[in-house]
């Protein structure tokens, strides 16, 4: 491993406390040697910021920050302008990861790539398996996935940063699809590629913007194509 293929974890947290002890036993058993954790608490009103501290306290990996704008897309913005390595990583506090998750897509960071992404699996609040989608794999696949449905998911995605800068960050305009956004943008800039397993287990909440948002998304994403 050497700092060419370090990623920063960019993870936005808004009222997470709950999920943040078991997601930072995932996370830290994922990390590389040079690898780093950015989190980002958007102004969250729960116990999420003493929660975090504490995890930077235990593991010199994790930085916390504090989002100087408000939502999502202003948190992942900082974020990804605070961290240090070449590559960053997305993760959801909420969502489930295997803990070979970054080195299975790790392997793949290599020049004239630009995003990663992997196979995952839905699940609902009560736990019930809801299915899976199998990723587009080749860059060409991947690519006309974007257009032909969501099969690529957010919080799967590691993308590298210069083609992050290069091709206008995210847009808090495209909200919620900012992520379909960044990556038909960045599809212009290099090659895509998808791993085939399943390394992301993402969380359908009713409160998530999946949900919460349906109709928005689905206006907007067509607007964007």
């Amino acid at each position: 491993l050497t700092n060419t293929s370090a990623i920063s974890v960019v993870m936005p947290v808004k009222n997470g406390a709950a999920f943040i002890p078991e997601l930072s036993k995932s996370l830290n058993s994922n990390l590389g040697v040079y690898d780093e954790v950015l989190v980002i608490d958007d102004h969250s009103d729960d116990n999420s910021l003493q929660e975090l501290n504490l995890w930077a306290k235990n593991n010199e990996k994790v930085r916390v920050l504090q989002n100087k704008g408000h939502g999502i897309v202003e948190a992942l913005n900082f974020g990804v302008s605070e961290s240090r390595n070449s590559w960053i990583a997305r993760f959801d506090v909420d969502d489930f990861y295997t803990n070979n998750r970054l080195e299975s897509q790790r392997f793949f960071l290599k020049p004239g790539k630009v995003a990663i992404f992997s196979d995952y699996s839905f699940f609902s609040e009560t736990q019930n398996n809801l299915g899976s989608i199998q990723s587009g794999i080749t860059n060409n696949v991947t690519k006309l996935s974007l257009v032909s449905g969501q099969r690529t998911a957010h919080s799967s995605a590691i993308f590298n940063k210069s083609a992050f800068d290069s091709a206008g960050k995210y847009r808090k305009e495209d909200f919620p699809v900012e992520d379909l956004s960044l990556w038909l943008r960045l599809s212009r800039l290099g090659e895509f590629y998808s791993v085939q397993k399943i390394l992301l287990n993402y969380r359908i909440g009713t409160n998530s913007v999946t949900s919460s948002k349906r109709a928005e998304s689905i206006s907007k994403k067509a607007e964007l194509l």
